[in-house]
């Protein structure tokens, strides 16, 4: 199948609803978690299906339309960081 890569059209524009950033944000963690039918394009145009391991099946054309129609988000598979990042504190120097 070939693809629309020369005439396509892409918009970006600025988001500055919080509920609409939040709902957007939502999305594509749902289709970043995507391991049943997700796909991955190498540099040569070959479309290999994504190997989806142990975790939790998550499909993201599915939750999707589920988060859209009841608002209810899916169960992540846990992270594979062993430990949260953590952010450093700025300390004062004692004069």
């Amino acid at each position: 199948m070939t693809r629309n890569l020369d005439y396509r059209v892409e918009v970006l524009c600025p988001i500055s609803d919080p509920d609409a950033q939040k709902m957007l944000q939502d999305i594509l963690d749902q289709q970043w978690h995507d391991n049943v039918k997700a796909r991955e394009l190498d540099s040569e145009q070959i479309n290999r299906m994504v190997p989806a391991g142990k975790s939790i099946k998550i499909r993201s054309q599915e939750t999707i339309h589920r988060y859209l129609t009841t608002g209810k988000l899916p169960r992540y598979p846990k992270s594979v960081m062993r430990k949260p990042a953590r952010r450093r504190r700025k300390t004062k120097k004692k004069s």
